[in-house]
């Protein structure tokens, strides 16, 4: 008997979401010997996410620059900083600021 069409995109995206997640482990493993190494991993798991149109946990969402694709890893390729309530993700590839409500 063949599954039903969402069964088959929810295994898709189940599989997807854990290839995701494996890159994102894989990159910050492999930052502290090659960051552009890990920056292409980041680049990877964003065509996979808009391919299996997977919504991304928001702690893989703190981990990389929407802009420019980078690998944020604290006091070497993101500034973090709490003010007035936000906390202040400053990406020193591409200089992009985001704040987001802290809470």
């Amino acid at each position: 008997m063949k599954k039903g069409r969402s069964v088959q995109q929810k295994q898709q995206r189940e599989s997807a979401l854990q290839r995701i997640r494996a890159l994102f482990d894989a990159a910050a493993v492999a930052f502290a010997k090659e960051p552009a190494q890990a920056h292409r991993f980041v680049a990877q798991a964003h065509r996979l996410l808009l391919r299996a149109k997977v919504k991304l946990p928001a702690v893989l969402k703190r981990r990389y620059c929407k802009q420019c694709r980078s690998f944020w890893m604290p006091g070497k390729t993101v500034r973090v900083r709490l003010t007035k309530g936000r906390i202040v993700y400053t990406c020193l590839v591409c200089k992009r600021i985001r704040r987001l409500p802290l809470g």
